[in-house]
């Protein structure tokens, strides 16, 4: 496991930050600089349910600096449990919506257009279940996965669906996904699928191919994946950053 003998808390609960307070945070990724947010920072979502508040928390490592920034018609949230970013928009995944959320760069900040609120599916999708997300860099491309054994990738362009469990071929069926990430970047890119149920991560192609699946042990021979809640993919050589408990674990599968 990784350890630090004094980890810096960046953020907290009931945090004043930039005149408003931090709440319940729920997910995070790292925000590239880019046209409209010119330094990379940390981005946390935030939700304080009793204000019907939904805010990001950015944090610039150096020199360090916090800032807070509330997101419009976050009023009409339900259960947002996920986000993730496209060309510098974000994409919130709401359970009791039953909707992800789309929010376009303005500066440091973020807006929702009025006609283009949500992502458009073709068909109509239950997301009561569906607990992470994540989008291919090169064209948009959707995939959602639930914690009931269900994966999608969606066609960005017409909202359909282009594979699912069903055409996956996999010996042992998912059982409980619990993340997802694309990794890479273009013709290399591909999907690793967290699967506590079953123990382990699976990774695919981003036409639905199963190329490898990946199980680990403790320190004390235990299953590794059945009790991590989220994951990182560090590439050549292959390692796999888990958060099982509260330790942090790092594992090599590369050469």
């Amino acid at each position: 496991s990784m350890t630090a003998t004094d980890p810096e808390v960046i953020f907290f609960g009931g945090e004043s930050i930039a005149g408003a307070t931090a709440s319940t945070m729920l997910d995070l990724l790292w925000r590239p600089g880019g046209a409209n947010s010119t330094q990379s920072s940390l981005a946390v979502l935030d939700l304080n349910t009793n204000r019907a508040l939904g805010a990001v928390l950015t944090y610039v490592p150096s020199p360090p600096l916090k800032n807070y920034i509330a997101l419009g018609l976050s009023s009409d949230w339900g259960r947002p449990v996920a986000m993730t970013s496209y060309s510098e928009r974000l994409y919130i995944l709401d359970q009791s919506a039953n909707v992800v959320w789309r929010y376009y760069p303005e500066g440091e900040s973020y807006v929702m257009q009025d006609d283009d609120r949500t992502v458009d599916f073709l068909n109509a999708v239950d997301l009561t279940q569906a607990v992470d997300l994540d989008i291919y860099d090169q064209d948009a491309n959707i995939i959602l996965v639930h914690n009931d054994g269900r994966i999608q990738y969606f066609d960005s362009r017409t909202g359909r669906v282009l594979w699912d469990e069903t055409s996956l071929g996999l010996a042992e069926p998912l059982v409980a996904p619990a993340a997802v990430k694309v990794v890479g970047t273009g013709l290399n890119a591909s999907i690793f699928v967290l699967d506590p149920g079953s123990g382990r991560i699976v990774q695919l192609s981003r036409a639905g191919t199963v190329l490898a699946q990946f199980r680990a042990t403790d320190a004390n021979g235990l299953e590794l994946f059945g009790s991590a809640a989220d994951f990182a993919v560090v590439e050549n050589p292959l390692r796999i950053v888990t958060v099982a408990g509260q330790s942090l674990y790092l594992t090599s599968f590369g050469n």
